[in-house]
């Protein structure tokens, strides 16, 4: 018999953290209803020695939206490991609104970890698909 644990761990974090953790640069901006504005969390952040320190002006998502450019908040590859599903994403993204896909991200999209990471959680999917 096959065991399926469906426990989700979930933690609060800054809007910075939750930005990052997206799967496109376009997909992290978020609206503000007190100053009814777009922000744009998706600075890349400076690392020194002693400190991070985040920098407004190296923020992605805006200009990507407005390059029609499909990118990753983190490195791609780093994003990807974590959840191969976020390459579909990217896709389906490129694809609903007709945007170019960033190189970095078709390179390690096409990267044999993570085609082997997508595949086994695929049949994980499959598999609880079964039991359930």
């Amino acid at each position: 018999m096959l065991w399926l644990s469906l426990t989700v761990r979930q933690e609060f974090g800054t809007p910075v953290q939750d930005a990052l953790r997206r799967d496109a640069t376009i997909n992290a901006l978020f609206y503000n209803i007190h100053t009814r504005s777009v922000e744009d969390m998706t600075e890349r952040v400076r690392t020194s020695l002693v400190c991070m320190i985040p920098t407004d002006s190296l923020s992605q998502g805006i200009p990507d939206l407005h390059a029609g450019r499909i990118r990753t908040p983190l490195p791609a590859r780093q994003t990807f490991l974590d959840d191969p599903l976020r390459v579909l994403r990217c896709i389906r993204f490129a694809a609903k609104f007709g945007f170019e896909i960033d190189a970095d991200v078709r390179k390690h999209a096409s990267e044999p970890e993570i085609k082997a990471s997508h595949r086994s959680q695929r049949v994980m999917v499959v598999q609880s698909d079964s039991v359930l």
